[in-house]
């Protein structure tokens, strides 16, 4: 559509003439008077919505192929209600789909939204419906004002207004006659909110948290409450990370985006890989993969989607993709975008954040097995570790504010509730912490059996860091005594005659534990895909990790139990990339104790070593074991 017929279709002409009328008197008291015409408004005006229709066509990010379309790619997405900030324990946030906004909210807003939720994109649409879409609120808004904060950040912070910036988007010049100069900006102001009533406007606030000095921030939110208190028939949404905004402000109503959800999830991979073959894909390599709960944001899913559409795939290494989403909300989507976020603190920079969370990430699963967390339980981890990172103790919600702003990493989802923004992020954190300790922590491992999975495979040795798990770590700790062997016995046997369910619960917690310890971390490895390199001691690995595994195997009904070499046939191709499993160095072959319902034999082996504490009876494929004598 030409700019010029849209000048027409939103009435500026006759718009012009009606709110210059309405301050001419005020203008002819105070000795003022326009230095424009109305042809001058009609080109300034056409200008900024040429800007906007260009701004608000596209979406372009540096791993995208080629540029797509918004109007190819935009989903609908929810809003909630209220921040997610302010709920209580338990409760349930109302939320709107976003394509009825303004139909549910009469007042001002203000848009929250994690780092990459959607809060531009969403803001480019509705510019885009005002303008193009005749049926889109036309009782509403006639015209739609972008003002993008960040702009403001290489600007004199005296001279910067937002009264200043829409007197440039009206073309508008004021000529001061006998006026008194402290009521100039009263009567520019009574100009710019009749321009803005006349015209219905909905003027659009982006980044608020992109704004970097503090006092220019300050400015503009008082700027922004004046205009809210003022305007009736125009429309004013400031958008925000979450973290950096805490304020009530009358006539305004405060609203968060809510994450994806899995329908959503498939229209925004369908719009964008249009092809149902690349869309089946696509899904299906997500859902198989342990970083789906990434996609809730749309930032990821999209850098996630620009990938599989040039490779064919996503990246087959988890880690590749877990570093990926750190770097992307640490730094590289504002280093794109142009904003540059200061911090409080000398010293703490991208890459001391990244510790600080990774360091947080391991205390609070270790330490609290937890996900969710309290101001408590921060504040005891940021008292054990800030002054590793040069903070003052007293500083601790700054500290937190500050790298929730920053990159979205953790996120507060109530009065006193925290959290990681992904479960597989803050496994990633905890085992970037993990691998970088001089010694592997003993430390309670049946809570943590996908961040050993991890820690093994960003390792820069996953065989020796496998290896050193399981023989020295694994085997002291997880090994039965008689007495639980000879409990397990009986109660299996007595299984085979007529399965009770009961039976689940009479056997031992401990080894109900250690069962699903195994189950879970070997599962984990196979979607980690470490790259193990050639090891002598990763056969003798692997067969104590399998006898553990069937000395403690829980029998369960049939519908959920997973035969032991279904779970280790993919753990074993792994392993075969590189390695032969010949474990003589360490074993010596006697007897031939039986074999399995599923036709692994076991042994009763003699240790040649004294380096390890081994188990004595092993479970193994001879071909695997024994294939050299």
């Amino acid at each position: 559509m030409q700019i010029a017929t849209i000048i027409a279709n939103l009435f500026i002409k006759k718009t012009v003439d009606k709110a210059t009328k309405a301050v001419s008197k005020l203008l002819k008291e105070k000795e003022v008077t326009f230095k424009h015409s109305y042809i001058d408004i009609e080109n300034s005006i056409s200008k900024h919505l040429q800007q906007i229709i260009t701004w608000s066509d596209e979406i372009n990010f540096k791993d995208i192929s080629s540029i797509k379309r918004l109007a190819d790619i935009f989903i609908n997405i929810d809003i909630y209600l209220m921040p997610q900030k302010l709920k209580l324990d338990n409760e349930t946030l109302e939320k709107i789909p976003s394509k009825s906004l303004f139909s549910h909210v009469d007042h001002h807003i203000v848009l929250l939204g994690q780092p990459g939720a959607g809060k531009t994109t969403l803001m480019k649409n509705i510019c885009q419906a005002v303008i193009l879409d005749e049926k889109y609120n036309q009782d509403k808004f006639k015209i739609p004002i972008i003002i993008r904060l960040r702009e403001l950040n290489a600007s004199n912070i005296e001279k910067v207004s937002l009264l200043n910036i829409l007197f440039d988007v009206f073309g508008l010049i004021l000529s001061k006659n006998a006026v008194q100069n402290d009521n100039f900006d009263t009567i520019k102001q009574n100009v710019v909110i009749s321009l803005l009533e006349a015209w219905s406007a909905i003027i659009i606030l982006d980044g608020y948290d992109e704004i970097s000095d503090a006092n220019l921030k300050k400015k503009i939110l008082e700027e922004f409450r004046t205009l809210t208190l003022t305007l009736c028939k125009s429309r004013i949404i400031l958008t925000s990370r979450s973290s950096d905004y805490n304020y009530s402000i009358d006539n305004v109503e405060v609203l968060e985006i809510c994450p994806l959800n899995n329908k959503q999830i498939l229209d925004f991979a369908t719009k964008w890989l249009i092809e149902k073959e690349k869309i089946d894909s696509f899904i299906s390599d997500l859902n198989k993969s342990p970083f789906l709960d990434t996609t809730m944001r749309p930032l990821t899913l999209a850098h996630l989607c620009a990938i599989f559409e040039r490779s064919g795939r996503i990246p087959e290494k988890p880690k590749t993709v877990y570093r990926k989403i750190v770097n992307l909300l640490l730094e590289e989507w504002d280093e794109q975008r142009g904003v540059k976020r200061i911090s409080q603190y000398s010293q703490f920079d991208v890459d001391r954040k990244s510790e600080f969370l990774s360091w947080l990430s391991y205390e609070l699963t270790i330490s609290y097995n937890k996900s969710v967390f309290d101001k408590d339980d921060i504040k005891h981890i940021y008292s054990k570790i800030h002054l590793n990172f040069g903070l003052q103790k007293n500083d601790i919600k700054n500290v937190v504010q500050e790298i929730e702003t920053h990159n979205g990493l953790i996120l507060q989802v109530g009065i006193d509730s925290y959290e990681f923004a992904h479960k597989s992020i803050q496994e990633y954190l905890t085992s970037e912490h993990l691998v970088k300790l001089p010694n592997i922590p003993r430390v309670d491992i049946y809570s943590i059996p996908n961040e050993l999975a991890i820690a093994i495979a960003i390792s820069s040795n996953p065989s020796d860091y496998f290896s050193e798990l399981v023989v020295n770590h694994f085997c002291p700790t997880m090994m039965l005594t008689e007495e639980q062997l000879r409990k397990r016995k009986q109660l299996l046997r007595n299984s085979n005659r007529a399965f009770n369910i009961d039976i689940l619960y009479k056997i031992d917690k401990d080894i109900e534990i250690k069962d699903s310890f195994i189950r879970t971390f070997v599962n984990r490895l196979v979607l980690e895909k470490p790259d193990f390199n050639n090891s002598e001691v990763i056969g003798l690995a692997l067969v104590i990790l399998f006898t553990l595994y069937k000395q403690i195997e829980i029998k369960q009904p049939s519908l959920f139990y997973q035969p032991a070499t279904l779970l280790f046939e993919n753990f074993l191709e792994l392993i075969f990339k590189r390695n032969k499993l010949n474990i003589n160095k360490y074993y010596s072959r006697t007897t031939k104790a039986g074999y399995t319902e599923e036709n692994y034999h076991y042994y009763e082996l003699h240790s040649t070593t004294d380096q390890y504490t081994l188990p004595k009876l092993v479970f193994v494929k001879p071909e695997f074991i024994f294939s050299s004598q």
